[in-house]
């Protein structure tokens, strides 16, 4: 029996010195990869639409991800105190410390609300079905979701905006704060 606990050995691995939000940044760009291409390749081949479900999931973590690392960002900098890691609680903060002064448009905290919800509704449904080319996922109280593929594309859309603006406020100040560093 094999195990990987010990098939690299701690004195000859390099440690990695990327900051943390870098990596959770580069972790949010593989999620929106993924995500394009279920939509873009798998799904024309397959034509099968429970990759819709897996593609809704790759937004949310890409989305949750970019709010995380920017938020891990003004925390490397003692901008922002320690915070939960919880979905809810990252958007709220996001909302209150971030949107405004980065200039994010509104359009963003409606997504973030809305991709939310509809992981929610995937991970509660007690009932999905296929109607033609809809997913429809029901819960306990018969509250309805909708998932088609305009949706599916037009959310992957705003989570590649949302990434990118992300990325470059990520870029931007860790430049500010080398150059500060540089002039001490």
């Amino acid at each position: 029996m094999h195990s990987d606990v010990f098939s690299t050995d701690w004195r000859t691995k390099k440690p990695s010195y990327d900051l943390r939000h870098k990596e959770i940044m580069a972790k949010a760009r593989r999620e929106i990869d993924l995500a394009d291409h279920l939509v873009y390749v798998t799904m024309p081949l397959t034509d099968d639409t429970k990759f819709m479900l897996a593609i809704i999931e790759h937004v949310f973590n890409a989305s949750s991800s970019a709010i995380e690392s920017v938020l891990e960002q003004m925390r490397y900098y003692k901008k922002l105190e320690a915070f939960p890691r919880t979905f809810g609680a990252m958007t709220d903060i996001w909302v209150r410390d971030v949107q405004d002064k980065h200039n994010f448009e509104r359009k963003y905290a409606e997504f973030l609300k809305k991709v939310g919800e509809m992981r929610h509704a995937i991970s509660t449904s007690s009932m999905r079905f296929k109607r033609q080319d809809k997913y429809i996922l029901t819960n306990d109280v018969y509250s309805l979701k909708v998932l088609d593929i305009d949706t599916v594309k037009k959310y992957l859309s705003i989570a590649k905006d949302f990434v990118d603006k992300s990325e470059d406020i990520i870029k931007e100040e860790d430049a500010r704060q080398s150059v500060l560093k540089d002039n001490e």
